[in-house]
């Protein structure tokens, strides 16, 4: 694994602007006695100048989706690779995607491997993931070390669509508006993307069929022109005897909807909705 140095500059500066800030609380507190005490956080000589202590070392890096977008509130941990020290020896969660992990054990025979998975908060349950698990990552002495982007992938949970057909009553020649809504399952906060699709039957002969692009969970669908129950034709014969067949005032559709899935939802169907186009007079 390639790994680089994380640049310290910008831990130095918020280090210090965070010490000066702290100060410049406590230069006010004595001239104001009203004013809240602030007490400067307690940090080694080290970590003020941007450095590990002696012995000690930083890991830093990030956490992405197979789209390259951060992962937020995922759960980091850093192992003892060697396995002599029982449970997580650091660990965080992800903030914009990125961790920090601090004051870790360092030198010549300091190996680790790190782990992450799904955190409290996390907004959709992620796959476990080792970083390091073969080789170990090698952390010397007073050393701040980034590791490469991280790539996890979402486990999948279950989705919920549903359909309705506006109007559910309509005219020969009519189109119908399907409007489809796909939910996350437990575990998600995301909002499901990917296809759904839609066929329009009266009873099992299809008539129509469709596909959309959902957004922010949600689509509106057209059918096309829908047609009533057939005229009926009375012979000459039927009239004379007044036994003409009844003409259907109805025709009933059934509309059935599906949502195809994503890598972090599986698919899913929303019950058969009832559709009814009446006759031409």
């Amino acid at each position: 694994m390639a790994l680089r140095q994380h640049r310290t500059s910008l831990t130095v500066l918020s280090l210090t602007g965070l010490l000066v800030a702290g100060l410049g609380t406590a230069a006010q507190a004595g001239s104001q006695a009203a004013a809240p005490h602030f007490e400067a956080p307690t940090l080694s000589a080290a970590q003020l100048a941007g450095t590990p202590d002696p012995g000690r070392g930083w890991i830093f890096g990030s956490v992405v989706d197979t789209n390259g977008d951060p992962v937020e509130n995922a759960r980091v941990e850093v192992y003892d690779y060697w396995g002599d020290v029982e449970g997580p020896m650091s660990s965080g969660l992800t903030y914009g995607g990125e961790f920090e992990l601090y004051r870790l054990p360092a030198g010549p025979d300091a190996l680790y491997q790190v782990k992450v998975s799904t955190g409290p908060g996390s907004p959709h349950p992620i796959r476990t993931t080792w970083v390091g698990d073969e080789d170990g990552i090698e952390l010397k002495r007073r050393q701040v070390l980034e590791l490469p982007p991280i790539t996890v992938k979402y486990q999948k949970v279950a989705s919920r669509t549903s359909a309705a057909v506006a109007p559910a009553r309509m005219g020969h020649g009519s189109k119908a508006r399907v409007t489809v809504r796909v939910a996350p399952g437990a575990g998600s906060d995301l909002r499901p993307t990917g296809k759904v699709t839609y066929q329009v039957l009266s009873g099992s002969k299809k008539v129509d069929a469709g596909t959309g692009t959902l957004r922010n969970g949600t689509v509106t669908l057209s059918t096309r022109r829908l047609a009533g129950p057939p005229a009926v034709t009375c012979t000459k014969a039927q009239k004379k005897k007044r036994k003409c067949p009844k003409q259907a005032k109805q025709r009933a559709y059934s509309v059935n909807v599906s949502y195809a899935g994503s890598p972090q939802f599986k698919a899913s169907k929303a019950a058969p909705v009832k559709l009814v186009v009446t006759f031409k007079k």
